[in-house]
């Protein structure tokens, strides 16, 4: 029978107390400091470089703000901390029942603290609402929208006359009134107008599913032109831009600004430690991430972190938003006092097939910073349309998911599938075609010279029942590129957002995002189908 046997160190400290030999025992004292440098020179510590390390860093930067945006062939100027999702994203002619309630009692509000209470009864018999106003009438049975019909002027009545320039007169303002007014009358016309959007351009590609849209930046050598066609809606970044122009005309002198302070060392959550005598942290293991053939971001972030992030150093640098930067020098100062200068990535290594934070198309090195929001508040989706495939009938179809209310406000599209049952004494019963729930709008592939679309289309047979489309995504003439909706589909949705910018103004607006569709079980849609006919109960004898 084998015998096991194994030895064991144990301190054994000659003291009074046993508590405190104990303690001493495992401070593990070295009498001897030069075993300790001789470790660290076999393990590599001690080995020198031709260098120091950097201790200071001077910078020499350019900016050139992004001075307008072209949103479908309007061009706006800019306004400096103001985001630029909320006038890209934005939605135009958003006048609804809800908008038109809440402006009529905004304004009679605004009237009555500018002391015009006599102006608010006018209001409320000249700029009434019509008798044909959906959900006014009195065929409504919301005693709550009645009430408010009777109570508040019409807003939209009230911003037709103002942009008519006849509110005063509507009004029947006195002379000594006319200054009150008009102020009252413009304050609320500003809040209308952000909310309304009447008329205002539209981003939205309905064909893409996409916003498309494009900025504008004067910089020394010319106006660069950059244009953002595939933003999908959500968080805009600089990736979403590319250079198309670099017109020679309307050169502006750059903002140069220099930089100066003390680089600190990489750090990557999961790196190994730069000292031999550290313990790691177990909080990140980095080396046990999955990626795949794609992920090539992620191979990259890994190498640096376990081979190369102790050679890295960063400098923070404090950059405006909504422009355009370039770094123009670099210089570093060493330990030992020797100042190098630091080229350019793409001056020492050009590589015109790939570059790091570069915007597409640009042969300069600009850095864009567009103007963004830091942080937001989303509603629940006002409108939510599937749009899904189907590969056996080389169709597709929009599913109205969610649809806006009377108010406005989303809700639930209920279902309602017509019933196939006919009577007939046939045990089987031939149906040529389907019926349609009343949620499935049917889009049928047209081929087009820019590619093959997949375009809303009709029924054949009125048997089928027409679908009622309640929402503004699938317009009568909708027709989206086959390209857009891939295997699982796409999910549109339309929703409101609320945002502060830099400056503490409020900036609401309804937007669109496109999102990729969950896999779901498919609907059985048969054409010259044979359906077994509803058997009855046989009798029996009683």
């Amino acid at each position: 029978m084998p015998i096991t046997t194994w030895g064991r160190l144990e301190p054994d400290i000659e003291s009074l107390d046993v508590a405190d030999g104990l303690a001493e025992g495992l401070v593990n004292r070295i009498a001897d400091p030069l075993w300790l440098l001789g470790r660290q020179l076999a393990l590599g510590e001690l080995r020198g470089e031709d260098g120091g390390m950097p201790v200071a860093v001077d910078a020499t930067l350019v900016s050139h703000p992004v001075t307008a945006l072209t949103i479908g062939g309007t061009t706006r100027p800019t306004t400096a901390g103001v985001p630029w999702e909320s006038t890209v994203e934005a939605e135009p002619d958003q006048v609804d029942l809800r908008l038109r309630l809440r402006g009529g009692e905004l304004f009679a509000a605004i009237l009555d603290e500018a002391g015009l209470v006599d102006a608010v009864a006018t209001a409320r018999v000249v700029l009434a609402w019509p008798p044909d106003a959906p959900g006014i009438d009195s065929t409504t049975s919301d005693a709550a929208l009645i009430a408010a019909g009777r109570r508040w002027p019409d807003g939209a009545a009230v911003a037709e006359a103002y942009a008519a320039g006849k509110l005063a007169t509507a009004l029947a303002l006195r002379a000594d009134q006319l200054v009150a007014g008009a102020k009252a009358a413009a304050t609320w016309y500003a809040w209308w107008s952000a909310r309304a959007r009447a008329g205002a351009p539209s981003a939205w590609q309905p064909d893409r599913l996409e916003h498309a849209f494009a900025a504008v930046a004067p910089t020394a050598a010319g106006t660069l032109r950059l244009t953002a066609d595939r933003y999908a809606g959500g968080r805009l970044d600089w990736d979403e831009f590319r250079v198309v122009a670099h017109e020679p005309g309307g050169a502006v002198p750059a903002v140069q600004h220099a930089m100066s302070g003390a680089p600190l060392p990489l750090s990557i959550p999961g790196m190994p430690t730069t000292r031999v005598w550290e313990l790691e942290s177990d909080d990140v293991d980095i080396a046990r991430r999955s990626f795949g053939p794609g992920d090539l971001g992620m191979a990259l972030l890994t190498e640096v972190a376990l081979a190369y992030a102790g050679d890295w150093f960063v400098a923070p640098v404090s950059l405006a938003t909504g422009a355009l930067h370039r770094l123009e020098a670099l210089q570093i100062t060493d330990t030992f006092g020797v100042r190098s200068v630091v080229r350019a990535a793409h001056d020492v290594r050009p590589d015109p097939a790939w570059a790091l934070w570069r915007l597409t198309g640009d042969d300069v090195g600009w850095l864009l910073i567009p103007e963004v929001i830091a942080d937001t508040m989303t509603g629940d989706p006002i409108e939510d349309v599937a749009l899904r495939r189907d590969e056996l009938a080389n169709a597709g179809w929009a599913i109205e998911r969610v649809v806006p209310d009377a108010l406005g406000r989303g809700q639930r599209r209920a279902t309602v599938t017509p019933s196939d049952e006919v009577t007939t004494a046939a045990d089987w019963r031939y149906a040529p075609l389907p019926r349609l729930p009343s949620d499935r709008i049917p889009l049928l592939r047209q081929a087009a010279a820019e590619g093959a679309r997949l375009v809303r289309a009709g029924v054949v047979d009125a048997t089928m029942g027409l679908p009622n489309v309640v929402g503004r995504i699938v317009t009568p003439a909708f027709a989206v590129h086959e390209s857009e909706l891939r295997r699982v589909g796409a999910v549109v949705t339309r929703r409101w957002q609320v945002a502060l910018d830099a400056n503490g103004e409020r900036h609401a607006w309804c937007t669109r995002a496109r999102v990729p569709a969950e896999p779901a079980a498919g609907v059985r849609l048969a054409f010259d189908d044979l359906i077994a006919a509803p058997t009855s109960a046989a009798p029996t004898d009683g």
